[in-house]
C-alpha cells in the first residue's frame, strides 16, 4: 500500500525536532546551521540505564567472563533474522566471517571481542577472548545497552544499534557503510565504505565520483542519502577481510595515540562531502521523497534530518581506505 512515511515509523515528536518555526513550509538550510548541532552532538549526555530496579553498574561484562579491568570492542554486523528481511538491501547485511581476522587483531593486543545481535545470526566460531554473546543466557535488550555503554569502541555498521552508540557518545569505528548521510558523529569516529560496481562502465566508483551523483539519477534520493543506492546498474560489494582488518588496527592505534587530527585528505573528504550536500540540499526542483509515499511534511522532516547529519559530522572515514579509494 502507498501509505505514506508517518505510518511506518513512531513519530511523536519528530515534526518539533526538524521542522524549526521559521521554515514550516518550506525547507530552510539556513534555519538548519543556526542551531549549530555540531557543538550540540559534540557534548557528551550523562546516561542512567536501568530496568526492574537494575542499573549499569559497569562490570555486567564479567558475568560473561571478562576479567576486571579488562577491556573489550562491541561488534555488530547486521543481519537478516531480525527483521526477516531476507533479499530486501542484501547489502546492510555482511558476512561475518569477514571479520574474525580484525577480531583476532583485537584479541592479539589484549582486548575482548563481545559480539551482539540475536540468535538468528550465524555463530562465530569459538575463537580465544571472544563472546558469541546472542547465544548466551545472559542476553537481554538490557544488557546490550550495558555492554555498548562499557566497551572501547563499537564496531560495526549503519543499524539500529549504532544510534545508542552514538547516544552514549562512544568511540565508534564504522565498515561497510552504504548511506552517505549516515557518517561518524564525533570527531574520535572513522569509518570505511562498502564499494559501489557500475555494471554499465564495468569499474568501480570513486570515493569522489559516488558523492558527486545528483538528484536526476534513478532512485538516487532517499535511497542513496539514507538507505544506500537502488539502481540495476550499481552493485554493493562489502568490505574485504584486509580492508576490516587494516581499519581495525589503524583506529586502535588512533585511540592508543590519543590524536583526533585529521590528515590532509580527511579534511578534504569531509569538505567536499558537506559542500554536495548543500549542492542537493538547494536542489528543489527535485524532492528527496516520493509523492506517493512522503508528504510535503515528510519531505522537510528528511531533508532538515539529512542537513543536520552533514553539520554533525566531524568523523571520517579511515586514512589509509580514504588513500586508496577517494
Amino acid at each position: 500500500f502507498n501509505l505514506y512515511d508517518s505510518y511506518h515509523f513512531p513519530r511523536i515528536g519528530i515534526r518539533d525536532i526538524y521542522v524549526p518555526e521559521n521554515s514550516i513550509n518550506k525547507f530552510s538550510l539556513e534555519s538548519v546551521l543556526e542551531h549549530n548541532w555540531s557543538e550540540k552532538f559534540s557534548k557528551k549526555i550523562d546516561l542512567t540505564i536501568s530496568l526492574n530496579g537494575n542499573v549499569c553498574d559497569g562490570y555486567e561484562q564479567q558475568k560473561l567472563g571478562i576479567p576486571k579491568n579488562s577491556w573489550f570492542v562491541c561488534l555488530h554486523v547486521r543481519g537478516s533474522g531480525f527483521r526477516g528481511d531476507k533479499g530486501r538491501r542484501d547489502y546492510r547485511n555482511p558476512n561475518i566471517l569477514n571479520y574474525i581476522p580484525a577480531i583476532k587483531e583485537i584479541t592479539s593486543r589484549g582486548g575482548w571481542v563481545v559480539r551482539l545481535g540475536d540468535n538468528s545470526m550465524k555463530p562465530l566460531p569459538i575463537m580465544e577472548n571472544v563472546i558469541d554473546y546472542p547465544f548466551t543466557s545472559y542476553k537481554s535488550e538490557f544488557m546490550d545497552l550495558c555492554l555498548t555503554q562499557n566497551c572501547r569502541f563499537f564496531l560495526g555498521g549503519q543499524t539500529g544499534l549504532l544510534d545508542f552508540a552514538r547516544l552514549a557518545s562512544k568511540n565508534i569505528l564504522l565498515t561497510n557503510m552504504y548511506a552517505w548521510s549516515k557518517e561518524p558523529t564525533l570527531i574520535r569516529g572513522r569509518g570505511i565504505r562498502q564499494h559501489l560496481y557500475s555494471k554499465r562502465d564495468k569499474r568501480y566508483l570513486s570515493i569522489k565520483e559516488l558523492l558527486s551523483m545528483d538528484l536526476k539519477m534513478k532512485n538516487f534520493p532517499r535511497a542513496a542519502l539514507c538507505n544506500g543506492l537502488s539502481d540495476d546498474n550499481y552493485v554493493y560489494t562489502e568490505n574485504t577481510e584486509e580492508e576490516i582488518s587494516k581499519a581495525v588496527l589503524e583506529y586502535m592505534d588512533f585511540l592508543s595515540n590519543d590524536d583526533f587530527s585529521l590528515t590532509s585528505k580527511q579534511k578534504e573528504y569531509n569538505v567536499y562531502r558537506k559542500r554536495q550536500g548543500h549542492r542537493l540540499l538547494g536542489d528543489e526542483s527535485h524532492r528527496f521523497t516520493s509523492p506517493r509515499t512522503h508528504n510535503d511534511e515528510d519531505e522537510i522532516i528528511l531533508r532538515t534530518r539529512f542537513a543536520m547529519q552533514l553539520e554533525t559530522a566531524q568523523g571520517a572515514l579511515c586514512s589509509g581506505f580514504l588513500e586508496k579509494h577517494w
